[in-house]
């Protein structure tokens, strides 16, 4: 288990690596920033001199490994809008994310999980058939069009809850269940697939031969072995939840990365694009480390 774990930790570090010379990439095609940062009289030479100021003007092998070496120490760099830590920006929206991230995590598995073994346990009756429709429409409808949809017909024609911003719960309840839509359709169908699959065992056959209660057999025996799947697509997906919530959180205008990375990008402010990026790569590539010991532990045949 430790020769795993160690192997585990150096492939992360390798990938987190990796990431770094993406970020750093990525950030620097959307152009330079100079242009729309300084103000529009600026000359030449002034602009020339805030490129010098910013580190821009050298050469990019050398600004990477600026880059690197600075966030190995905890320094992203200072935002060229705000002229704060990038990082420390950064972090102050990442609780808004979290909570945004987590809630609709949590709806989606109360939504997910009693309709996938229902549909399991149903198969092939009205239950079965709405699960498998609800989770085909729910993978194939456009996150983007679902919020303004329910913006227009809960916030504007019903006036039951605010159409942007973060406050009480009900500034969270449409951007939730818009983040969370394609999630909850996605752990129905792998429920679904994953307690077919027990339910057609053979210990479960033997169960039920020796005469249990078909709700136990199905609570606490079916769904137990069905769950390990389950389980690891669910933590992998909160990972996606928190790099996806960009488009939620623009339409919703919450205040969360998702909305800084937008405002960095029209900006061209790369130390927040690279630290918003590098944050939510890092946590998402913990929970995958996470995910992959958790689920060594419960299968050691994984571990080879």
């Amino acid at each position: 288990m430790l020769t795993y774990i160690v192997r585990r930790l150096g492939q992360t570090v390798v990938t987190a690596l990796f990431v770094t010379v993406i970020v750093f990439s990525l950030a620097r095609l959307t152009g330079d920033p100079t242009i729309l940062i300084v103000p529009t009289e600026a000359t030449e030479q002034d602009i020339q001199f805030f490129r010098q100021q910013l580190g821009l003007d050298r050469p990019l092998y050398e600004q990477y490994w600026s880059f690197l070496s600075n966030t190995l120490q905890g320094d992203m760099g200072v935002s060229f809008r705000y002229r704060v830590p990038a990082l420390d920006l950064v972090l102050d929206r990442l609780p808004a994310t979290l909570e945004l991230a987590f809630v609709s995590m949590l709806l989606a598995t109360l939504i997910a999980l009693p309709i996938g073994v229902l549909a399991a346990v149903r198969r092939g009756s009205y239950i079965d058939t709405g699960t498998r429709w609800f989770a085909t429409v729910g993978q194939s409808t456009p996150t983007f069009w679902l919020g303004l949809m329910l913006i227009l017909v809960f916030s504007v024609d019903l006036r039951l809850f605010p159409t942007s911003g973060r406050g009480t719960w009900l500034h969270l309840v449409l951007p939730a269940i818009t983040l969370g839509w394609y999630s909850s359709a996605a752990i129905a169908r792998l429920t679904r697939s994953s307690m077919l699959e027990v339910m057609e065992s053979d210990f479960v056959k033997f169960e039920r031969l020796s005469g249990l209660p078909e709700r136990v057999i199905v609570l606490r025996h079916a769904l137990r072995n069905a769950s390990i799947p389950i389980i690891t697509y669910m933590a992998l997906q909160f990972g996606v939840l928190l790099s996806g919530a960009v488009v939620t959180e623009r339409v919703f205008a919450w205040p969360g990365i998702g909305q800084t990375v937008v405002a960095a990008i029209s900006m061209r402010d790369y130390p927040v694009i690279q630290a918003a990026v590098m944050v939510t790569a890092i946590l998402f590539l913990l929970l995958n480390l996470l995910v992959d010991l958790l689920y060594s532990w419960l299968d050691p045949r994984i571990r080879y």
